[in-house]
């Protein structure tokens, strides 16, 4: 199995199969795109011996691929306690609910807060507002000021579609 292949391989498990190493190794061997896949094992022992300097320039080489005018918004919870414990803590006390959010990747329900994230292309953020569990992700938009290069492009998921 070549560098390239193990390169190939790990990012394919960091962007599909949420850092899974074993999904992304099945995947790649039933679509035919690494003919040789060494066995989890190996595989791992390979994986170290690629050096920081091969990472950072591969890592590079993608950057180069996204200009530095594209920027990514969306949001992600901030669970403070477990849900069963929200009820005595301190944290954030609340009389409406304020707190409790929606997590619909996972169809469940948290206590805490909400970070709304602008990234560049590269994954660096650009900006970053904390508002509570309940606030939507068109609210947290508004929220920023967006001080962005003139003629960047936003890329969002529908949840920040203002029709307005």
């Amino acid at each position: 199995m070549t560098t390239t292949e193990v390169f190939t391989t790990l990012l394919v498990a960091a962007w599909f199969f949420p850092n899974t190493l074993r999904l992304a190794r099945q995947a790649m061997t039933e679509r035919g795109i690494v003919v040789r896949m060494l066995s989890e094992n190996p595989f791992c022992r390979r994986e170290h011996r690629i050096t920081s300097e091969d990472w950072q320039a591969i890592l590079t080489l993608l950057s180069v691929e996204h200009s530095a005018d594209t920027f990514v918004i969306d949001s992600c919870p901030l669970a403070v306690c477990h849900p069963r414990r929200a009820q005595r803590s301190r944290l954030y006390r609340d009389e409406g609910g304020a707190y409790w959010g929606y997590r619909a990747a996972k169809d469940e329900y948290f206590y805490g807060l909400k970070a709304h994230v602008v990234v560049t292309a590269s994954g660096r953020p650009v900006e970053v507002v904390l508002l509570c569990g309940c606030s939507h992700d068109l609210v947290g938009m508004k929220e920023m000021t967006l001080s962005l290069p003139e003629g960047a492009t936003i890329s969002a998921d529908k949840a920040s579609t203002d029709y307005g």
